[in-house]
């Protein structure tokens, strides 16, 4: 999971990561 302050180069995927941190 990526903090809200730095944006990962590829938003989907920093999607998915805090997707399935929820998880």
């Amino acid at each position: 999971s990526f903090p809200a302050q730095q944006t990962p180069p590829n938003r989907k995927q920093s999607l998915r990561v805090c997707h399935d941190t929820v998880i």
